[in-house]
């Protein structure tokens, strides 16, 4: 479920030569340890437009390497629409890259495909929404070798040009909204999946356009 545990907002790419740095606090509900909250990973990431309409993204999830693991999930993203101050949709590709040395050095990869659709609502805000796929080659028993994650969120920034000012996001997904994920965290809404919540910050950086 690391796929949830880092902001998604990627419907507008960056255009080429901008960029930004970000930072996101928040994961899948459990109550595991008795209250029911967020797991609090903590995921720290950037994307830089290489060309118009092409982003390179990635993050590093800081939880999984306090934990032995180290888990990175670099990717591109590619502008399929995009209007000035209206909607915009991209789709991306990405590989999670899991590396763990418990049982000897191991490596998992699990990659990701994603669609991403944005709207602006005045000069400030947005609502963003979109969905995710990720592909498990060796599932385990009786679970579906894709695990897919469907998001909603909204943004607002402290500027009203794009690239002029940092950003705070509050994205809500359902991970596999037909799937028993008791294995994993013991709160399931009606009760399948998990519910991810996840708290975001980026500071852009170039402002070339």
């Amino acid at each position: 479920m690391a796929t949830a545990c880092s902001s998604r907002q990627l419907a507008r790419t960056m255009g080429e030569g901008n960029g930004e740095a970000r930072v996101s606090v928040g994961g899948p509900f459990f109550s595991n340890i008795g209250s029911t909250i967020p797991i609090p990973n903590v995921a720290v990431g950037g994307r830089y437009g290489i060309a118009e309409g092409w982003d390179v993204d990635g993050n590093v999830s800081v939880l999984g390497a306090m934990m032995g693991v180290a888990y990175v999930d670099p990717g591109v993203v590619r502008q399929l629409y995009a209007k000035e101050d209206g909607p915009a949709l991209s789709a991306s590709a990405r590989a999670n890259l899991f590396v763990g040395s418990s049982d000897g050095l191991a490596v998992k990869v699990y990659p990701e495909l994603g669609l991403h659709g944005e709207l602006p609502l005045g000069q400030y805000a947005n609502v963003f929404a979109g969905g995710t796929a990720w592909v498990n080659f060796t599932p385990s028993i009786g679970k579906s070798p894709v695990m897919v994650t469907p998001y909603l969120g909204a943004s607002w920034r402290f500027s009203k040009q794009r690239l002029a000012g940092p950003e705070l996001s509050l994205q809500l997904g359902w991970v596999s909204p037909w799937e028993d994920s008791t294995s994993v965290v013991e709160w399931q809404p009606m009760p399948h999946g998990a519910v991810t919540a996840v708290l975001g910050f980026s500071i852009p950086f170039g402002g070339a356009r």
